[in-house]
């Protein structure tokens, strides 16, 4: 069994995506979240390029350690002290060395030949050598680059004392089938790494969509440690992502052949999560594992399908890798099966067929028109059915309101709701911030003890075309609830996920008080 060496490189290649800034103690939590996911290696920045960054790679090093934590540095003494001076207190001190080898980087970027190029590694790294464990070296845009030169240039490096060297495919640039043959050349002809006392690593760029074939590829021809980040995030279309390999590997393994990783996969979404969280950055909706599509089934084939036997359209299981597991979403592609699923679970029955039937002509009627049908929607279809007499919330009328106090302002959420047919009294709420003035009037106009847990806001179009996107992930009673919204206004989509949530919990609440019911008179 191949061993597979996993460094992770979210908190500085990640990082360096647009857009993206982690404060020291941020990037903290990250790596901590990382240590519990097993990778083998943190590369937890480039300290020579800001004292933050700096303090960022201290903190990580005195604290993780259950994991070797890595510093980039460039090919010259000042990146190097500096990276080893972040390290010191690590328990195991790797440097990650670059410098680029392809002829336009040599030409246009460094303004240097080859021999130039081969001399300044060569010095980086047994200078490297005398500062920490383990000397990664990688050849930036390794998949431009001349064979015959890349294989002198690994050769040379390696003889020097590193233990690990790196085909960086930097630009995305390279198919599958090139990578795969650059890297069992590589690892063909580098006597240190056919001796077995150094290892080649790959990490690759996404900008052609190949980052993840192109990674499997160089584990196939080869290479023992991979390089990639959390959602694949990174320089321009990011990098490998992690969770997407782990899958991989723990879905296909048999296929790839005697590959092994100490990844703890449970831990893979919820670490997305927080990721996500921090930067603010959603992944899209079909992305692997993370994407909200991910494990939803809409389509009335796949949704009868995925009730009999899940295995039918996934071939991943969502809790594997710290998921919630798969979604019937309705819309008008739902079928029959879909509807009753999602009946039964407000119900706690599935009504016989002639109370289904007058469901489904509910259910088309408002499927026509709408994008999805909501919780509250099929709430509705229950209540006008005869089957469903308890508590269902919408809005009448919701605003969010600023006042500036000084050089700040402070936000005053009025909302006006109906309770079935009974109009409530207009409550109000106010904060800093206009979401939690909102959350927090709607939490107490819907006492269900809701915890959001993730909440998310997407605006696409412009003009009148623009709309807004809220997800909202709450917990009440235990149950996880999914709710999603798209109105015209940030507000009304925020409030009715919320609303959405708070009459899926009222129905979960009535649901268990009859089963209680039931068994208490069943006790007597």
């Amino acid at each position: 069994m191949n061993r597979i060496i996993i460094l992770d490189t979210t908190l500085r290649d990640g990082e360096q995506a647009p857009g993206m800034a982690m404060t020291p103690e941020e990037k903290l939590a990250v790596a901590l979240m990382l240590e519990k996911c097993g990778v083998d290696i943190i590369e937890a920045g480039f300290p020579v390029s800001s004292q933050r960054d700096f303090e960022a790679v201290k903190a990580i090093a005195e604290t993780v350690k259950n994991c070797a934590v890595s510093a980039l540095a460039r090919v010259v003494e000042n990146d190097i002290d500096r990276a080893a001076e972040a390290l010191k207190d690590a328990v195991k001190r790797h440097i990650h060395l670059s410098i680029a080898t392809s002829p336009i980087h040599r030409d246009k970027k460094l303004r240097m030949s080859r021999d130039e190029v081969l001399k300044k590694a060569v010095n980086a790294v047994r200078y490297a050598l005398t500062k920490c464990d383990t000397v990664e070296i990688g050849a930036e845009d390794a998949t431009r680059t001349e064979p015959e030169f890349l294989l002198d240039f690994f050769t040379a490096v390696t003889e020097a004392g590193a233990r690990v060297i790196n085909i960086a495919d930097t630009s995305g640039y390279s198919l599958p089938q090139e990578f795969a043959k650059l890297t069992s050349f590589i690892a063909g002809g580098v006597p240190k790494v056919i001796s077995g006392d150094a290892i080649v690593s790959v990490h690759c760029h996404n900008d052609l969509g190949l980052a993840l074939a192109n990674t499997i590829a160089g584990i196939s021809a080869g290479a023992l440690q991979v390089e990639a980040t959390l959602m694949g995030v990174g320089e321009r279309a990011g990098n490998a992502a992690l969770e997407e390999l782990a899958a991989v590997m723990k879905t296909r393994g048999s296929a790839l052949g005697k590959y092994e990783t100490a990844v703890n996969t449970q831990m893979l979404i919820p670490a997305c999560e927080l990721v996500s969280s921090i930067e603010a950055i959603s992944p899209g909706a079909s992305k692997p594992l993370t994407g909200r599509n991910a494990f939803a089934h809409s389509s009335g084939i796949h949704q009868d399908g995925m009730l009999k036997c899940r295995q039918s359209y996934e071939i991943i299981d969502p809790a594997d890798f710290g998921g919630a597991g798969f979604r019937i979403l309705l819309s008008r592609h739902s079928g029959r099966s879909g509807v009753a699923s999602k009946v039964g679970e407000l119900l706690g029955y599935e009504p016989p067929p002639e109370a289904m039937d007058a469901v489904m002509r509910g259910f088309e009627k408002i499927a026509s028109s709408e994008k999805s049908v909501s919780c509250t929607a099929l709430l509705r279809i229950l209540r006008d059915c005869g089957l469903y007499d308890g508590v269902i919330y919408s809005i009448l009328k919701i605003s969010v309101l600023p006042e500036k106090i000084g050089k700040n302002y402070r936000y005053c959420a009025r909302v006006d709701l109906k309770v079935n047919e009974t109009k409530c009294p207009v409550i109000s709420a106010e904060d800093d911030d206009a979401f939690k003035a909102l959350f927090s009037v709607l939490g107490s106009a819907m006492p269900w003890g809701i915890k959001i847990k993730n909440f998310s806001l997407s605006l696409f179009g412009a003009g009148e075309r623009l709309s807004a996107s809220a997800i909202l992930q709450a917990e009440t009673g235990g149950a996880l609830i999914r709710a999603e919204s798209n109105k015209h206004d940030i507000y009304a989509a925020a409030a009715g996920a919320y609303i959405d949530a708070a009459n899926y919990a009222a129905a979960a609440f009535k649901l268990h008080a009859h089963e209680m019911s039931h068994a208490g008179m069943a006790g007597a």
